[in-house]
Formats: structure tokens, sequence, C-alpha cells
């Protein structure tokens, strides 16, 4: 699951403000652990946006640090071709 989030928000290791006018940085990090939030020139190591995407995850939206993705192809389930 981490990979596709990665894939889809990419990287930014210096903070940007995103379509909608909100400070972002890492792979859509919007705010720290600690509550704040992301400001103009926040910066960020590939390692911190990892584990802010890594603590996101696990604490915001419940996923379990073992998710893995299924690689779905037609053959996956019954009647699809």
């Amino acid at each position: 699951m981490f990979e596709l989030i990665k894939k889809w928000e990419g990287l930014s290791l210096k903070a940007y403000k995103c379509p909608a006018g909100v400070w972002t940085i890492g792979y859509g990090t919007t705010f720290y652990p600690d509550g704040s939030k992301v400001k103009e020139g926040d910066t960020c190591t590939k390692e911190e946006a990892d584990g802010l995407l890594l603590w996101y995850c696990t604490t915001k939206i419940k996923l379990p640090k073992n998710i893995y993705i299924y690689n779905f192809n037609n053959n996956s389930f019954p009647g699809m071709t």
C-alpha cells in the first residue's frame, strides 16, 4: 500500500502549496506527528518522508505496517476475462 501511495503522491523534499493551497511535504504530508502544520520553508529527507508516511498510515488511517498490494489481473476473480 505504501508503494502505491508513493507512486500517486510523488515525493517532494521541500514544502510546496498543493492545488488546494495547503503546505505539503514528503508524500502528501500536511501536518507532523506533534500536530504542527507543514509550513513554507520546511524540508525533509527521503527517510523522514518515509517515516511520516508510515506514521500517518498506521495512526491516522490505521493501515497495518505489513500491508501489501496484490497484483490483480484478469484471472484473479472467477468470471473476469
